[in-house]
């Protein structure tokens, strides 16, 4: 049996519970799973008080022998004051996700597969405050397949 639902909330939680990131993440208060990056929604965010909003851009099923695993893209979205702060947000999740390299959850368990996308600037709001993003893929089983 293949699961394919629940990774992304069980990620979620996994680095609100295992990182130091400053400022501290908390689950539904300033680190939400997006519905879908939607252009009309940037304004908003930079308005809001949402640090890091977390994307399943999807991914892929990939036979490997008797086992199945997906490789998944996942896009962050952080908030700063000012560009190199949402930036610099970006940057050290990116690198805390890429030196701890295996995820595992009570379900699954993940492994870094590569960054597709580095931290960069998508929308500067007209106060200052600007969100930056950047997508990383994994490579996730389901633990009891």
């Amino acid at each position: 049996m293949l699961k394919l639902e629940g990774f992304t909330e069980q990620f979620q939680d996994y680095i609100v519970a295992n990182t130091d990131f400053t400022p501290t993440l908390v689950v539904g208060t300033n680190f939400i799973i997006g519905n879908i990056l939607d252009v009309q929604d940037l304004e908003q965010r930079l308005t809001s008080k949402i640090l890091c909003t977390l994307f399943d851009e999807g991914g892929n099923l990939i036979g490997s022998g008797r086992r199945t695993r997906q490789e998944r893209s996942f896009r962050f979205v952080f908030k700063g004051d000012y560009a190199a702060e949402a930036v610099n947000h970006g940057f050290r999740l990116l690198a805390w996700l890429q030196n701890h390299r295996v995820f595992r959850t009570s379900e699954f368990q993940a492994w870094w597969a590569r960054a597709d996308k580095l931290p960069s600037v998508i929308v500067r709001g007209k106060g200052g405050a600007t969100l930056a993003d950047f997508v990383v893929s994994l490579n996730v089983w389901f633990r009891t397949e």
